[in-house]
Formats: structure tokens, sequence, C-alpha cells
């Protein structure tokens, strides 16, 4: 099997698990925090400072209290909860998948393809 077949089948893997339920409460999810306006100002606020912070940009250390007060806001909004349990469930399912695959990879013997080993 060459690499555009396994890049097919990875798309393929990709459109099933757009379908699942999980990813469907993610977008759900993603939408009501995005519609929250205050939530959606912290969230803007906060990528700003990480991100200055990161590339070090700032060290002054009011902003990371900055971003923690922002966590702790967005941790009473329930949109903001709701998204990350959602988040941390596909996430959960993306890992799932990726174990799984990569159990198929190492318990292949060398030169065998699974679709002869039926």
């Amino acid at each position: 099997m060459d690499r555009n077949q396994i890049y097919r089948k990875a798309t393929e893997l990709g459109a099933l698990l757009a379908e699942t339920e999980e990813v469907a409460s993610y977008r759900l999810a993603e939408e009501a925090l995005l519609n929250h306006p205050s939530a959606r100002q912290k969230l803007a606020r906060l990528r700003e400072l990480q991100e200055a912070t990161q590339s070090g940009e700032i060290e002054d250390p009011d902003s990371y209290d900055e971003i923690d007060q922002l966590l702790s806001d967005l941790e009473d909004i329930p949109e903001a909860v709701a998204f990350e349990e959602a988040q941390d469930v596909v996430n959960a399912l993306l890992q799932t998948v990726s174990q799984i695959i990569a159990d198929g990879v190492i318990s292949q013997p060398s030169g065998e393809s699974a679709s002869s080993s039926t």
C-alpha cells in the first residue's frame, strides 16, 4: 500500500469521525461558546496574552495574573465549561483511535498486510 492510499483511508476515517455524536456535541458547544459575548471576549484576550507570553513579547508577572483570572472567569461560564468537556471527549476519542492504529502497526508482522490476514 502506498502513502496516497493511506492518506485516502485517513480522510475516510476523518469523515467517519466527523459524523460521531462526540463531534456533533463538540460543534454545538463551540457554537454556543462563540455566541456568548463575554466568553468570546475573554477567549480573545486569553489567546492574545498566551501568544505574547509564548513569543517572549511580555514577561510582566501581571500578565500571568490576568491569564489566571481569565481562566477562572471562563470556569464560571457554563458554555465555556461545556465546550471544554466536549473538547475533552473528542480528544479522548481521537487518542483511542490513534492508539488502535498504533497497536495495529506494532502488531502487524513485517511485510504482511492487514487484508491478507483473514
